[in-house]
């Protein structure tokens, strides 16, 4: 023998349930549409926020102040800021001023960097601005930071591991330059630019 067995389909009670389901057509497309314009509108925004908005909650803090330098002996190079003098002393000033704020954990974080403005005698006495990004509300912390810079200074100076062309620092203080005064002094020297070795 032939041994066949006969299948017999059943009919469907509605064809249309059985067809194959269509895709989401034009109203799934909107809808999709519109989900992945949201999502895309919202990381912009984060994006936008993160690099733009998020920047001003940190203030631009300037500190002016002065060092008394005694392993130095005042040239008269000194009084003219465009000397090879004064710029090889400028840069030996900011060297030790980088070295003295990132010694402190609470200065280290927002130093931008700092210029000097001038010399005077008294052995050598440095003149410099130094500017600070400090988070709103932190002001106050990084002012106290700053008032203890002369011993921050002398401490960084007395270390054993300090190297032999290291400035002397015997005295140094600071002060909170008004935002006024900045900005007269920015519009009276255009070319007024930070330092950082």
């Amino acid at each position: 023998g032939n041994e066949f067995e006969s299948v017999q389909f059943l009919q469907a009670s509605d064809n249309k349930k059985l067809e194959k389901k269509k895709s989401p057509g034009k109203r799934g497309a909107l809808i999709g549409g519109v989900i992945l314009s949201t999502v895309v509108a919202i990381m912009i925004g984060l994006l936008i926020w993160h690099f733009h908005f998020r920047e001003s909650t940190h203030t631009k803090r300037m500190y002016t102040g002065s060092m008394r330098i005694d392993n130095q002996v005042f040239q008269d190079a000194y009084e003219n800021s465009s000397t090879p003098e004064f710029k090889a002393l400028a840069e030996q000033v900011v060297k030790q001023l980088k070295t003295t704020y990132t010694s402190d954990a609470r200065l280290k974080k927002y130093y931008v960097g700092s210029t000097v403005q001038a010399f005077s005698e008294g052995s050598v006495i440095a003149y410099f601005l130094s500017e600070f990004k400090i988070p709103a509300g932190q002001e106050a912390f990084v002012d106290t930071a700053m008032s203890s810079l002369d011993k921050i200074a002398r401490k960084s100076v007395s270390s054993p591991n300090r190297q032999a062309n290291v400035l002397d620092i015997k005295e140094m203080k600071t002060s909170v330059l008004d935002k006024r005064l900045l900005s007269s002094f920015k519009s009276k020297c255009p070319s007024f630019s930070f330092l950082t070795f």
